[in-house]
């Protein structure tokens, strides 16, 4: 039987012009075919950009004819699947590379060819039901549901394989635009299943149990998680590599800190933005983009915590291990002052014997200018220094953003606010390593790499032999260099590290410097003018004037005390004693090198350096304390 044998019947009119109108993309159709139905084969034509079986009515009539109109639907719905599952072949087809193709090719992206082949799926179901979905109903209780079915497999398998690609690939990855097309995904998802409930109602037939709906959001999570992993692994890579191998030498003069944090934190800053980008989508839902969200706070917390341990503990040690030990209490003696000062004028140089601090010969003629006094590992340990505040600062950008994004989210509460590292491990971690990579540089600075002008130096041989002008000036040349090494972040923390460790050493020198040093009440007014000069070299280097008295109001405390009769001394320091006491056996008081008017240790040491007879006589009788030699 040729076409046009059954063109007289109106249906097969009405259903020929539906098709030519609707107009789709070239291409896209479905195979002409025969049909058997136990008797003579219906020929079928293609129409438009769709296989319609212009026999159907035939087919149907005699299959009601002779009582097998089940079979004969379920042979429409085969052909229905058949040919949808063609025209989805050919539009994929159509789409410029097919999903091996995707595979190989590196220039294809994945992420448009997904997203193209949904927009042209979802087109291809709306004329499935608008224009064939009418005319089949003839022949077929729900027809577009079939159709939905079939296009709703057909794309669930294509999806399946496009996460396997974007998953497996380093190329491609996961971004924003993977989410995008994966959101296009399951809008089409969600649709397909709308539109097979709008048809199956009709006649209650449950074919919608066919469609498995597809968790496009658990696949998205999936996915983020496994990306997130994947970037926080070479995160903990780059930390143990700085672990292994990093030298503290600046990455350049303009980013004067560890190669090796530039590299964790350019990974974490990356990682943050791509992920609040894909969260700006929001896909997957609330409580998934949460919990995405927390987990890589922690585990970049995780990450900074560690490396912040790293930069305070490698190699280092102490301050104390750079502040000199305290020389055994001795009386004052005048007469090997007298030696003393004979012997440095013969020598050339402090090589003043006594207890603890024992000073060098310098061979540098005296009024030279004094050579830099900062040297390598004190440079190291500041660019440890500019390392941390760069940790800081990145730390504080992703927190910035992070907390933006927050607000942004009108559904969050108010606590979404504050900021998300605060209540975690890597910024008091960095704070700490702070204060303690600042003070250890500034008591290395001092004491070791000063320590020719401080405490080796500094009142050998009396108050006038040997003042503080050359200690300023090598203090002075090496906060010039802490300026021009540190970043500006780090210089107000160091500079005050440097003057307590200064002030530290001046008084070290006035109470524990050994046997070379003795002073008097009258060398109060030059020991103050040079306590008075430190203050001004730190209030001109730009620290506030009330941080340079506060770190100074114990110095000045000591030097009033140096400022009393040796009689009010004794009478101060008898005060800390139980007057039932005896007064000739007396405990020498605990050192704590808190030096304070109210400390009794800080009394006797006052005495112990008193260049008199009476403050002698009576560390002899109370304490037994022998004289210096």
């Amino acid at each position: 039987m040729a076409p046009q044998d059954v063109g007289g019947d109106p249906g097969v009119h009405a259903f020929l012009g539906g098709r030519q109108a609707a107009g789709l993309p070239r291409g896209v159709w479905r195979p002409a075919g025969f049909i058997f139905v136990g008797g003579p084969c219906v020929p079928c034509c293609i129409i438009g950009n769709h296989a319609t079986f212009v026999g159907c009515w035939i087919i149907v009539s005699v299959v009601f004819g002779c009582g097998l109109a089940a079979a004969g639907e379920q042979q429409v719905e085969r052909y229905i699947k058949s040919s949808v599952r063609r025209a989805f072949t050919r539009l994929h087809e159509g789409a410029g590379k097919t999903m091996d193709s995707m595979i190989v090719e590196v220039d294809e992206d994945p992420c448009e060819t997904l997203m193209y082949v949904a927009a042209q799926t979802k087109e291809l179901a709306r004329v499935e039901r608008e224009v064939y979905g009418g005319v089949l109903r003839r022949w077929h209780p729900c027809p577009t549901a079939v159709a939905a079915a079939a296009l709703h497999g057909c794309f669930g398998a294509l999806v399946k394989r496009y996460v396997v690609v974007v998953s497996g690939s380093s190329s491609s990855g996961m971004s924003s635009e993977s989410v995008r097309a994966l959101h296009a995904a399951s809008k089409l998802d969600k649709w397909l299943q709308q539109m097979a409930a709008e048809d199956e109602p009709i006649v209650g037939s449950g074919r919608q149990q066919h469609i498995y709906r597809q968790d496009v959001d658990a696949t998205i999570s999936g996915l983020v998680k496994g990306w997130m992993d994947e970037r926080l692994t070479m995160g903990a890579e780059c930390v143990r590599r700085a672990r292994d191998s990093e030298s503290w030498n600046p990455r350049s003069k303009a980013e004067p800190y560890a190669q090796s944090a530039v590299d964790l934190m350019k990974l974490a800053k990356v990682t943050v933005d791509e992920l609040l980008e894909i969260l700006q989508l929001r896909v997957p839902s609330c409580s998934c983009r949460e919990e995405l969200l927390q987990r890589l706070v922690d585990g970049i917390d995780k990450l900074v915590h560690q490396y912040a341990l790293l930069v305070a503990s490698t190699d280092l040690s102490s301050k104390e291990s750079y502040v000199p030990p305290l020389p055994p209490l001795t009386r004052c003696n005048q007469i090997s002052k007298l030696v003393q000062l004979w012997r440095c004028q013969v020598d050339g140089g402090f090589n003043c014997g006594g207890g603890g601090v024992v000073a060098t010969t310098s061979s540098r003629p005296r009024g030279d200018k004094p050579q830099q006094a900062t040297n390598r590992g004190t440079q190291r340990l500041y660019v440890r220094l500019n390392t941390l505040h760069y940790l800081l600062a990145v730390l504080h950008s992703m927190d910035r953003a992070i907390t933006i994004n927050n607000q942004q989210q009108h559904h969050r509460r108010a606590r979404s606010s504050t900021s998300v590292f605060d209540q975690r491990r890597a910024r008091p971690a960095l704070d700490a390593a702070c204060l303690h990579v600042s003070e250890l540089s500034a008591y290395r600075l001092v004491f070791l790499d000063s320590g020719h002008v401080l405490h080796q130096a500094l009142y050998q041989g009396g108050v006038h032999v040997q003042p503080i002008r050359p200690a300023l000036r090598v203090l002075k040349q090496s906060l010039a260099f802490l300026a021009s090494v540190l970043s500006e972040r780090a210089q107000p923390l160091a500079a005050r590290q440097v003057m307590k460790a200064s002030v530290e050493a001046f008084l070290t020198e006035l109470l524990a410097g050994g046997s070379g040093r003795a002073f008097s009440p009258a060398d109060h007014g030059a020991v103050a003018e040079d306590l008075a000069s430190l203050k001004c070299l730190f209030c001109s280097f730009g620290l506030p004037e009330e941080a340079v008295h506060r770190e100074a109001a114990q110095a000045e405390g000591v030097l009033a005390l140096m400022a009393l009769s040796t009689d009010k001394l004794i009478h101060e320091l008898l005060a800390h004693y139980d007057p039932s006491s005896a007064p000739h056996d007396l405990a020498v008081p605990p050192t704590t090198r808190r030096w304070s008017r109210s400390d009794a240790n800080t009394l006797l040491r006052v005495l112990c350096y008193r260049d008199d007879d009476a403050a002698s006589r009576f560390l002899k009788k109370a304490f037994h304390l022998p004289k210096r030699r």
